[in-house]
Protein backbone atom coordinates (compact mmCIF):
# COMPACT_ATOMS: atom_id res chain seq x y z
CA UNK A 1 0.00 0.00 0.00
CA UNK A 2 1.86 3.57 -1.22
CA UNK A 3 0.78 6.69 1.12
CA UNK A 4 0.06 9.73 -0.39
CA UNK A 5 1.70 12.56 0.71
CA UNK A 6 -0.57 15.70 2.40
CA UNK A 7 0.27 19.45 2.35
CA UNK A 8 -0.12 21.07 5.25
CA UNK A 9 0.81 24.75 4.37
CA UNK A 10 -0.28 25.66 0.58
CA UNK A 11 -0.29 29.64 -0.61
CA UNK A 12 -1.19 31.18 -3.56
CA UNK A 13 -0.34 34.62 -4.38
CA UNK A 14 -1.63 36.86 -7.88
CA UNK A 15 -0.36 40.34 -8.64
CA UNK A 16 -2.71 42.02 -11.11
CA UNK A 17 -2.14 45.92 -11.68
CA UNK A 18 -5.07 47.63 -11.91
CA UNK A 19 -7.16 51.14 -13.46
CA UNK A 20 -9.93 52.38 -12.48
CA UNK A 21 -12.66 54.90 -13.73
CA UNK A 22 -14.92 56.33 -10.97
CA UNK A 23 -18.24 58.44 -11.41
CA UNK A 24 -19.18 59.80 -8.51
CA UNK A 25 -21.89 62.66 -7.62
CA UNK A 26 -23.17 63.65 -3.95
CA UNK A 27 -26.02 65.92 -3.05
CA UNK A 28 -24.69 68.06 -0.27
CA UNK A 29 -20.90 67.57 -0.90
CA UNK A 30 -20.04 70.07 1.93
CA UNK A 31 -21.21 68.55 4.40
CA UNK A 32 -21.14 65.18 3.00
CA UNK A 33 -24.70 64.43 5.16
CA UNK A 34 -26.29 64.26 1.55
CA UNK A 35 -27.49 61.35 -1.17
CA UNK A 36 -23.90 59.76 -2.64
CA UNK A 37 -23.66 57.50 -5.47
CA UNK A 38 -21.02 56.11 -7.02
CA UNK A 39 -19.94 53.83 -9.91
CA UNK A 40 -17.51 52.38 -12.04
CA UNK A 41 -15.02 49.79 -13.64
CA UNK A 42 -11.96 48.52 -13.14
CA UNK A 43 -9.46 47.03 -15.74
CA UNK A 44 -6.62 44.84 -14.33
CA UNK A 45 -3.95 42.65 -15.73
CA UNK A 46 -2.07 39.70 -14.27
CA UNK A 47 1.40 40.51 -13.52
CA UNK A 48 2.89 37.65 -11.52
CA UNK A 49 1.22 34.11 -9.95
CA UNK A 50 3.21 31.72 -7.86
CA UNK A 51 2.06 29.09 -5.10
CA UNK A 52 4.20 27.92 -2.11
CA UNK A 53 4.09 24.53 -0.56
CA UNK A 54 5.28 23.26 2.41
CA UNK A 55 5.38 20.75 5.19
CA UNK A 56 4.57 17.32 2.97
CA UNK A 57 3.09 14.58 5.51
CA UNK A 58 1.85 10.83 4.72
CA UNK A 59 -1.32 9.62 5.96
CA UNK A 60 -0.09 8.10 9.01
CA UNK A 61 1.26 12.42 10.27
CA UNK A 62 4.81 11.49 9.99
CA UNK A 63 6.69 14.16 7.72
CA UNK A 64 8.55 13.08 4.61
CA UNK A 65 10.31 16.60 3.98
CA UNK A 66 10.86 19.78 5.47
CA UNK A 67 11.20 21.89 1.99
CA UNK A 68 9.18 24.48 0.32
CA UNK A 69 8.37 23.51 -3.19
CA UNK A 70 7.64 27.23 -4.83
CA UNK A 71 6.03 27.07 -8.33
CA UNK A 72 5.72 30.60 -10.45
CA UNK A 73 3.48 30.19 -13.51
CA UNK A 74 0.99 32.03 -14.92
CA UNK A 75 -0.60 29.86 -17.31
CA UNK A 76 -4.01 28.49 -15.26
CA UNK A 77 -5.13 32.07 -14.74
CA UNK A 78 -7.26 34.78 -16.51
CA UNK A 79 -4.67 37.38 -17.73
CA UNK A 80 -6.86 40.31 -17.69
CA UNK A 81 -9.63 41.28 -15.16
CA UNK A 82 -12.58 43.40 -15.47
CA UNK A 83 -14.76 44.13 -12.46
CA UNK A 84 -17.96 46.61 -12.20
CA UNK A 85 -18.93 48.40 -9.09
CA UNK A 86 -21.68 50.95 -7.57
CA UNK A 87 -22.25 52.42 -4.41
CA UNK A 88 -25.21 54.54 -2.31
CA UNK A 89 -24.79 56.15 0.59
CA UNK A 90 -26.94 58.48 2.86
CA UNK A 91 -24.86 60.14 5.66
CA UNK A 92 -22.22 58.23 7.43
CA UNK A 93 -23.96 54.60 6.13
CA UNK A 94 -22.95 53.23 2.72
CA UNK A 95 -23.72 50.15 0.40
CA UNK A 96 -21.28 48.97 -1.99
CA UNK A 97 -21.12 45.96 -4.26
CA UNK A 98 -18.47 44.39 -7.11
CA UNK A 99 -19.28 42.05 -9.62
CA UNK A 100 -16.78 40.72 -11.45
CA UNK A 101 -17.35 40.18 -15.52
CA UNK A 102 -15.96 37.27 -17.10
CA UNK A 103 -13.05 37.81 -20.00
CA UNK A 104 -14.51 37.55 -23.43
Amino acid sequence: MQLIPTILKNKLATVYVEAPIEFRYSADPMTGKGLRTAFGIKVGMLINAHTRNTKFQNKAETAINDFTLKEASKSFFNKTRISLWAGVGLGHISLYGVTSLPFV
